[in-house]
């Protein structure tokens, strides 16, 4: 009996650390701290990531996607034309034509949101950094104000190799 009970008890730690290290990681930060998150996603995490900068007394966000083409590591912003982004919508879409970018309407097949504005081929994290800071001011979020990140995906197992040599932990060479 006390065997299946000490079973027991290592079968449920193993499931809440599973469960604690699938959970996003979440961290608070003032808008023109993004940059250190952004290059995070570029360089550590796999393609498909995704990386979340909400306004929580307001709940409005920016939100980057990792995908890589060619080999080389790129961020798109996605800002959705739902019934919480409508107003700013197309402001967005201006200053990002003001900035000099080249804003791309996608369209969607969902009622809730019907389309989206991206940019695509953002190389950089301070390139990314300067766009989220831009449309959060469109949308009234200052640069002092708090942002909850949270980033979601997979650690690149390249990545995470540089950092693990011989049993001890070290920074990867960039």
């Amino acid at each position: 009996m006390k065997t299946l009970a000490i079973m027991f008890f290592g079968i449920a730690l193993l499931w809440i650390g599973w469960i604690f290290m699938h959970r996003p990681i979440r961290h608070r930060v003032q808008v023109g701290g993004l940059s250190r998150y952004l290059d995070d996603l570029l360089r550590a995490y796999g393609e498909g990531s995704v990386l979340i900068a909400r306004h929580r007394p307001t709940g409005r966000f920016v939100q980057f996607g990792k995908y890589v083409c060619e080999g080389e590591s790129r961020l798109n912003l996605g800002f959705p034309d739902a019934r919480w982004s409508r107003e700013y919508f197309p402001r967005v879409k201006a200053r990002l034509s003001e900035l000099g970018l080249q804003p791309i309407i996608r369209e969607t097949s969902t009622s809730e949101c019907a389309r989206f504005v991206d940019i695509d081929s953002i190389s950089s994290e301070a390139e990314a950094a300067m766009i989220a800071k831009e449309v959060l001011e469109v949308m009234g979020v200052m640069p002092d104000d708090e942002l909850v990140v949270t980033i979601k995906g997979e650690l690149d197992p390249g990545f995470v190799k540089g950092f693990v040599e011989k049993g001890k932990v070290t920074r990867a060479e960039d």
